[in-house]
């Protein structure tokens, strides 16, 4: 991996949990305009009771969210999370990692990745994926080559995915050389209905989970507000 000066070190994380779920949601919502990870955030928070309330089908083994502050403001989101049916032990994945415009271009997004590696590693893993669309993502693009990462063409479900890989430790990496993840699964949560969204999360009030930290009042009308 390749090492210039990180700012990370003036970062403060904190992992992303029924307390502070909002905050992520609305977050994640700014920094990915047009996807709702509302539930892949519930999820994050308690993977075991997600698969319970939702009754839904999750590919991944673990899953977990990073907030990252600056000053006690959010700077961005990152995550770790691994599948339980197409990974392999020693892999992990990237999840909804990217920062909030307001910090851009100012070396938080390479600070927040570094990061998330040293978590990957202290966690035991030796291989860092991602996947995304470059033409999307140019920045995090340039970005994951720059680092090291190698990039390989995924067409086995959709056009235009590449994904990222990297080893972290000093094993060889193990390239994907197409083998088949079934991401469409992870990217159906994010396109489920509203009312199903809102049912799943009615759930979550029904239990007293949830309520204080969203301050909920009327569920029916229930919108995280960005």
């Amino acid at each position: 991996m390749k090492t210039e000066k990180s700012l990370y070190n003036q970062l403060t994380f904190c992992e992303v949990e029924f307390s502070n779920a909002d905050q992520s949601i609305t977050l994640q919502k700014e920094i990915f305009q047009g996807f709702d990870a509302t539930l892949l955030v519930l999820a994050a928070c308690d993977l075991k009771l997600f698969k319970e309330i939702s009754k839904m089908h999750m590919p991944f083994g673990k899953l977990n969210y990073y907030l990252a502050f600056k000053n006690g403001e959010a700077v961005g989101i990152t995550g770790i999370y691994t599948y339980s049916d197409k990974g392999k032990p020693n892999e992990c994945w990237l999840a909804w990692y990217g920062v909030h415009e307001r910090f851009r271009n100012q070396g938080y997004g390479r600070s927040i990745l570094e990061w998330t590696i040293h978590q990957a590693i202290a966690e035991g893993y030796e291989i860092l994926r991602i996947y995304t669309a470059p033409q999307d993502h140019a920045d995090a693009d340039k970005l994951y080559l720059k680092m090291g990462f190698t990039k390989e063409e995924y067409s086995i479900e959709f056009e235009g995915i590449y994904t990222y890989s990297i080893a972290i430790t000093d094993v060889p990496l193990e390239l994907m050389n197409g083998r088949f993840m079934n991401f469409a699964l992870e990217i159906e949560l994010c396109e489920i209905s509203e009312d199903r969204k809102n049912a799943i999360v009615e759930q979550y009030v029904k239990k007293g989970i949830y309520q204080k930290a969203l301050g909920i009042y009327n569920v029916p009308n229930w919108n995280i507000q960005t």
